[in-house]
Order: C-alpha cells, then sequence, then structure tokens
C-alpha cells in the first residue's frame, strides 16, 4: 500500500511536470504519416501510466490513445496490470510488437516500472499484444525493437 501511494504521489508530480512540456512523441516524420483517430475517452485513465506511455517514442503515425492499470492482487507480491491503448492505422503483428516493446523500455525504469506484472498493448479497435512476466524480460533499451518480440503474445 505504502508503494502505490509513494507511486501515486510520484506520478502526481510527474504528471504536473509534462503538463507544462511539449508533447515529445511528435516529430516531423510522425506528423508526415496519417494517424487514426483515438476516442480520447480518458475517463477511466491512470494519468502517471497515460504520461509514462506517452513518453515513449513510437512508430510514425501512432500515438497513445491513453492507459489503465488495475491492481492485480491474485498475484504474490501484488503487481499493476498496466493495458496501454495506441492508435495507428492498421498495425501488422511486427509493427504492434514494435509499438509495445517502444513502451515497455520506457515504463521499465519509470516510477511504475517495478511493479507492472503484465503489460498489454492495444491498438483501438485492432489487435493486442501481452506480455506476462513483465520483470522477467529484458527490455534494454540498446537492443532493438524486433529482439524484443519475441516476449509478446497476441
Amino acid at each position: 500500500m505504502k508503494r502505490t501511494v509513494t507511486a501515486l504521489a510520484l506520478g502526481a508530480t510527474l504528471l504536473l511536470a509534462g503538463c507544462g512540456s511539449d508533447d515529445s512523441s511528435s516529430s516531423t516524420e510522425a506528423s508526415a504519416a496519417p494517424t487514426a483517430t483515438c476516442p480520447g475517452d480518458a475517463s477511466a485513465d491512470d494519468p502517471t501510466a497515460t504520461v509514462i506511455a506517452k513518453s515513449a517514442t513510437l512508430p510514425a503515425g501512432v500515438t497513445v490513445d491513453g492507459a489503465v492499470t488495475k491492481l492485480n492482487s491474485g498475484q504474490t507480491p501484488s503487481t499493476v496490470d498496466l493495458t496501454v491503448r495506441v492508435c495507428g492505422s492498421g498495425l501488422d503483428s511486427d509493427a504492434l510488437k514494435d509499438t509495445a516493446s517502444a513502451i515497455a523500455v520506457i515504463a521499465k525504469p519509470s516510477l511504475l516500472g517495478s511493479m507492472i506484472g503484465v503489460l498489454t498493448v492495444t491498438e483501438v479497435g485492432g489487435d493486442t499484444v501481452r506480455t506476462t512476466d513483465f520483470q522477467a524480460e529484458n527490455w534494454d533499451p540498446a537492443q532493438p525493437a524486433d529482439s524484443h518480440r519475441a516476449a509478446w503474445a497476441s
């Protein structure tokens, strides 16, 4: 419980710090590619998880719609299941896995990183990939994204 409260406090600080900055995920390359329209319903989103996911460097034309966390109290120790919604134009399996890997690489060292048990990345209106043992995977940012593809199951 103390970890959750600490994470929420740190997350609020991160969220406030992120509010004044530009979205680092937008670039001329990303703006040149068409993007899907996301629903933008953030009513159940975790603001900290969303800010973390949005800080990932995603493939051109892919954006983060939001992220939801859920305590998985059935695990020992308790972990957090993180689900990130992304928008893109018809991502194929490898592109979705590469997107998920980019999010995993940025999430691992974040304030939520040590608490994540399952990471799910779902394309709005499309496919879903998940890694069921987030902590056991090597999310080294020096590795190419395609080397992480084996960690993802559909």
